[in-house]
């Protein structure tokens, strides 16, 4: 069974109608200050007498929200958004690195924030699979098996995939989906920590000794903000060093080092 070291590196939704809806939300959900009448917003707004009685609550609300609640709306709105990163059905696909067994990592970027670069460089990462993977048998093309192992790769990056190549609508050549009681996958997160438990990559590193991304001095909090700044291949450094951890760990958890 071929062994695939899998990380992925994601960026908050990039389409202008879905973020105008998270933005639009956090201002619809922001709530006024209790017991705020429309004569104390208009005290607050500064408005006479006269302004204040040609306009109407909903007006004088409208007003307030945009002069107090710019700045926690704003905060509000961006925390959801950034929060699109970690959803496969909102976020997408900046880097994917991989590596098959013993071989160096490859990472494969896009090279724009446009829908065809994702498409395209999901579709160059399926073709990857399928041409790593792809032996004869009996003049036959097969598949060989293949167990993906990666840090949280059955709740992220996985689903994450699936979801984006769904959406996509490019099928993938293996099943990434699998059953978690199947060895198929290998996830060091709960391998290490137990179902439903949860350690970093960074601390599962310091714990072993063993190869540790983390110590470039990056993390995958500072991955959009790179990729916005064009620094899109020191991401995919580090996210070919995350590849890097996850086989380290794998052959010292396995003892197979």
């Amino acid at each position: 069974m071929r062994k695939l070291f899998l990380d992925i590196e994601t960026v908050p939704s990039q389409n202008a109608e879905k973020i105008a809806e998270i933005y639009a939300k956090a201002k619809a959900d922001w709530k006024l200050p209790t017991g705020l009448t429309k004569a104390k917003m208009c005290a607050e707004l500064a408005l006479g007498e006269d302004e204040a009685k040609a306009l109407s609550a909903e007006q004088v609300k409208a007003l307030y929200v945009d002069k107090f609640g710019a700045e926690e709306i704003a905060k509000a709105a961006d925390e959801a958004y950034h929060k699109t990163s970690f959803d496969g059905a909102l976020g997408e696909l900046a880097v994917i690195g991989f590596a098959f067994d013993d071989n160096a990592p490859v990472t494969i970027c896009r090279a724009s924030n446009s829908a065809e670069d994702e498409k395209e460089i999901l579709s160059k990462f399926f073709a990857d699979l399928t041409s790593n993977l792809m032996h004869e048998m009996h003049n036959t093309d097969m598949l060989e098996d293949v167990q993906i192992i990666g840090h949280n790769v059955e709740a992220f990056d996985l689903p994450f995939l699936f979801k984006r190549a769904v959406i996509l609508g490019i099928k993938p050549p293996i099943n990434l989906q699998p059953n978690r009681y199947s060895d198929s996958v290998y996830d060091t997160m709960i391998e290490w920590a137990g179902f439903g438990n949860r350690i970093s990559q960074d601390n599962l590193c310091k714990a072993l000794g063993t190869f540790n991304s983390k110590d470039s001095g990056m993390d995958g909090s500072q991955v959009w903000e790179y990729v916005k700044s064009g620094r899109i291949a020191e991401v995919a450094e580090y996210c070919a060093n995350d590849v890097l951890s996850v086989r380290a760990n794998y052959k010292r958890m396995t003892f197979s080092e």
